[in-house]
């Protein structure tokens, strides 16, 4: 099909001109060449050479003579229509005759002039006319089969789509066949009753009010809502409302694209209630290995799963060390002797504290890749230290060998000192996940008695 972009005054036009007679043909010409615009003429003669230009170019306007030597104009513009070519054809004729005029007009010519009158600006003026007339002519077209493609789109589509026009409570005015299926409802059963025909006893009043109050402030809403279909059965309705505003910004309407998110959502809960009962098994796996840990070393090990379990921190002292695969060790042992000599603890003491220590900070540079140590007191009773790392931290399965086993080590535990550590230490907080290890150890003055002894 032909098209053509709009034109100005002073655009140049591609015009074919067809006529049997040169005399008639140069006369066109020459009021085509007294014209404002400027324009690209071909001459044809007959019929069939016209069909061929047509065929093979683009024009922007025909000026065809009625009667040929091979056919007449009316036959012409029939083979055009024929073919969907829809160029502009203004007809000329020697002899005028309102019944051919009218057969003319209607088999789609743009205008006719009879020669005996058509001077220069009478046939510039009828191609100026015929040219815009032509152009609002694609125009409406092409905007009314924009429309047809959108309501083809929309129909078409797999969600749910409803048209709301502007007004109390916002009255659907458009509802597509998905939308028919999705709910049960027919469009004379649905057609100016409002979304909430689909609200029902267990629908979240929150959203409803909440796609309420955007709807009142003219704004795009997002809300997945529990609906009810016509048959009481209920799905999960993703809703979006988009508003549509007129030239003036004014909201003229609501566009709802309804998905329906049922089996979505029944698989996020299912895996949600797989996810609880997996955590809550993982609980009762640690607390029992808590447990299992803390009797197994007399009480010394306590096992934590949150940072708020581990113990209080007591007075600084030496402040922050990095542990590092070349450095921070040996300042850690010296730190950690000077603040148990300073707190008080005698020989024997604060040498178990300082190979505990030692063995902890090294476990940190091995297996988690480097981390810092911070050491604290309690003047007159005891010394603790902070050990923390950024590795992989002890699987929970790995917990028991990890601790208890002497020589066990896997990449991402403590290692084989861990159990050295247990000897050396009063007290132990263990704190352990795939973001890293935290290790707080406690001395006292005094050696702990064991619980069983003291009981």
């Amino acid at each position: 099909m032909a098209t053509m972009a709009p034109l100005t005054a002073h655009d140049s036009l591609k015009i074919l001109i067809v006529d049997d007679d040169a005399l008639d043909r140069r006369m066109v010409r020459r009021a085509l060449k007294d014209g404002e615009s400027s324009s690209l003429i071909t001459e044809v003669d007959s019929c069939a050479a016209m069909m061929a230009m047509v065929q093979e170019d683009q024009f922007d306007c025909i000026f065809l003579d009625y009667q040929l030597a091979d056919g007449t104009a009316l036959a012409l513009l029939e083979k055009l229509r024929a073919q969907n070519i829809d160029t502009p054809v203004i007809v000329l004729s020697g002899h005028g005759d309102e019944q051919i005029v009218r057969e003319l007009m209607k088999a789609g010519a743009a205008d006719y002039l009879p020669k005996d009158i058509a001077t220069s600006s009478y046939i510039n003026r009828s191609l100026r006319s015929t040219l815009r007339f032509y152009q609002s002519e694609m125009q409406a077209k092409h905007a009314v089969e924009a429309l047809r493609l959108r309501d083809r789109a929309i129909a078409s589509a797999n969600n749910g789509i409803i048209i709301c026009s502007v007004g109390p409570d916002f009255p659907i005015i458009y509802c597509n066949r998905a939308f028919e299926r999705l709910t049960g409802y027919g469009d004379n059963e649905i057609l100016g009753h409002s979304f909430r025909l689909l609200v029902g006893p267990e629908s979240d009043q929150e959203t409803v009010n909440e796609i309420a109050r955007c709807l009142d402030q003219e704004t795009e809403c997002h809300q997945v809502l529990r609906n009810y279909r016509k048959d009481g059965s209920f799905f999960f309705n993703e809703l979006t409302f988009s508003p549509v505003r007129d030239i003036e910004g004014r909201l003229s309407h609501y566009v709802v694209v309804c998905n329906d998110v049922t089996e979505q959502r029944r698989a996020e809960q299912e895996n949600s209630r797989l996810l609880r009962e997996v955590r809550d098994s993982m609980e009762r796996e640690r607390a029992f290995l808590r447990d299992v840990l803390s009797s197994a070393t007399d009480g010394k090990l306590r096992l934590c799963h949150t940072r708020q379990e581990l113990p209080t921190p007591m007075t600084e002292y030496g402040g922050y060390v990095s542990l590092q695969a070349t450095s921070g060790i040996a300042e850690m042992r010296h730190i950690v002797r000077d603040t148990a000599i300073t707190c008080g603890l005698p020989e024997e003491r604060w040498q178990d504290l300082v190979t505990a220590v030692g063995e902890a900070s090294m476990n940190a540079v091995v297996h988690g890749r480097g981390g810092f140590g911070r050491v604290y007191y309690k003047p007159g009773e005891m010394a603790q230290v902070w050990i923390e790392d950024k590795g992989t931290g002890i699987a929970l399965m790995n917990l028991p060998r990890a601790t208890l086993e002497c020589g066990y080590t896997t990449a991402g535990t403590m290692g084989c000192g861990f159990s050295f550590i247990l000897k050396t230490a009063d007290r132990l907080w263990l704190l352990t996940g795939p973001t890293g290890t935290t290790l707080v150890i406690e001395n006292d003055i005094a050696k702990p008695e064991l619980p069983w002894l003291r009981e």
